[in-house]
């Protein structure tokens, strides 16, 4: 199309409730693990809801904390966040590469 510029799309990890601990809450805190995951999750939306006013669209790649695992074994990486990033952009673009979902506009 003349004149339309491409959408940014930007890949972001979600974490199911079930599964946040295995995640984000590996050293002590002083919340609780359901107070961690609140405001992760609050905070989160509003990362989203930004990208989303900026005109970008977001693509929220849930991840399980076995398949992560062996990644992390597979690429000879340690968790951290930027191992998890470059694993949801993998997930995203094999599932795109495969026919699968479309980022949120």
């Amino acid at each position: 199309m003349v004149g339309r510029s491409a959408v940014k799309t930007v890949v972001l990890p979600w974490y199911r409730r079930g599964e946040f601990s295995s995640f984000r809450y590996r050293r002590t805190h002083s919340a609780s693990l359901d107070e961690a995951c609140e405001r992760w999750c609050l905070a989160a939306q509003a990362a989203v809801n930004q990208f989303l006013a900026q005109g970008c669209a977001v693509e929220l790649v849930s991840i399980e904390a076995e398949q992560f695992k062996h990644w992390l074994e597979e690429k000879n990486r340690t968790d951290s966040a930027a191992s998890r990033l470059d694993y949801v952009k993998d997930l995203a673009a094999r599932r795109r590469n495969a026919g699968g979902r479309t980022p949120i506009h």
